[in-house]
């Protein structure tokens, strides 16, 4: 200790002197156990250990449904054009189903069938607000309704993989 501090110990007293001889004690002796016995060691009952298990979990979480999740159709043409026919012919009926199924958004919850049955919904009177919906959609995303021959090219591809 430098010569301030022993000079504010010997006014503070000797009950203050034994104090700080037992606080230095451990770090002047030459075990490491000693010194071990001051390092605190951690518990479940502090908030640091809570906020890492916490992490922990969200990074499991989130890891289980990144590799849980499932691709989506617009990855996956083939997968649409077996299953969301009905654009390629669009009869009353079908006009009815996709104008049903169309969320309030304007989209059909992918981008691929959304351009599909937009370019389907074009010229048909009755569907006209969906048509209007699902454009204001694709504009929002950068995109653009099928042209009529993209169209006719997906309805030509799915009637060749049907047989």
């Amino acid at each position: 200790m430098n010569a301030d501090l022993e000079e504010t110990l010997n006014e503070l007293g000797p009950a203050y002197r034994d104090m700080v001889a037992g606080l230095r004690k451990p770090f002047e002796e030459e075990g490491r156990e000693s010194v071990a016995a001051f390092v605190r060691r951690p518990s479940w009952r502090s908030p640091h250990c809570w906020l890492v298990a916490a992490s922990v979990a969200v990074a499991f979480i989130a890891a289980a449904a990144l590799f849980n999740a499932k691709a989506p159709v617009a990855e996956n043409p083939r997968l649409a054009e077996g299953v969301y026919t009905i654009a390629y012919e669009p009869s009353p009926a079908a006009v009815d189903e996709m104008v049903r199924t169309q969320s309030p958004d304007g989209s059909w919850k992918n981008d691929y069938i959304t351009r599909q049955n937009a370019a389907a919904l074009k010229d048909v009177a009755q569907a006209r607000v969906a048509y209007l919906k699902a454009v204001r959609y694709l504009r929002s995303r950068g995109l653009s309704p099928l042209t009529e021959g993209e169209l006719r090219e997906r309805a030509t591809l799915a009637r060749s993989r049907r047989g």
